[in-house]
Formats: structure tokens, C-alpha cells, sequence
């Protein structure tokens, strides 16, 4: 039997833990009650990228439901703070490319 598992991840030490899993469990065999031969465990194969994510992108109405959110959470001054810091007066005259960087900004708060 054959396990094949494509992980894409951009942190190196995850990468390393589960190079060394494979490493592990590649060396393993099991034991089966009642027979008189052990049996090796199936070959695991494990293919990591250490590309970078891609960028999500969003949508306006995803912006805004996010902010709306955080403004009824009593977060209106924060709120306020992320579209000024564009130099704009309000949400829809940021640039789309732009929503990434607020949403990232707006879990922090």
C-alpha cells in the first residue's frame, strides 16, 4: 500500500518535524499478535514546498462585513484608524489589492 501526502507549508520547522516523521515511521515495523513474522508498516511518501502562500484575496464585502464587525464590537476608532492609514475617507475608495493587507491588519486588533 501507498500513502502519498503533498503538504504545502512555508515554515521550515514544520517541514523538518515531518521529514523526520517519515524518517521514523519508514524504519518501523509492527508486530501482529498471532503471526510469527512482523509485518512493515506501508511506505509513507510525504512531498513538502516551502513556497510561500499564496496571498488570499478578498472581496469588498468581505472587508466591509469584517470592519462592520469590529466596529459593533465597539472597535469604531481602530476601524476608523485602518482607512485613514490609506488616506482615504472611506473603504470603497481603497484600492482591492489593498484588502489583504486590512484584513491582516484588522485580526490583529
Amino acid at each position: 500500500m501507498k500513502i502519498t501526502i503533498d503538504v504545502n507549508v512555508n515554515t521550515p520547522e514544520l517541514s523538518a518535524a515531518i521529514v523526520n516523521l517519515t524518517a521514523v515511521l519508514r524504519k518501523q515495523t509492527v508486530e501482529q499478535p498471532g503471526c510469527d513474522q512482523s509485518v512493515t508498516k506501508p511506505e509513507l511518501q510525504i512531498r513538502t514546498s516551502t513556497e510561500p502562500n499564496p496571498v488570499p484575496t478578498y472581496t469588498l464585502e468581505q472587508v466591509r462585513a469584517k470592519l462592520a464587525a469590529l466596529s459593533q464590537a465597539g472597535k469604531q476608532a481602530q476601524v476608523k484608524k485602518i482607512i485613514t492609514d490609506y488616506d482615504v475617507k472611506k473603504l470603497t475608495d481603497i484600492p482591492a489589492e489593498k484588502y489583504a493587507e486590512i484584513m491582516k491588519t484588522a485580526e490583529t486588533i
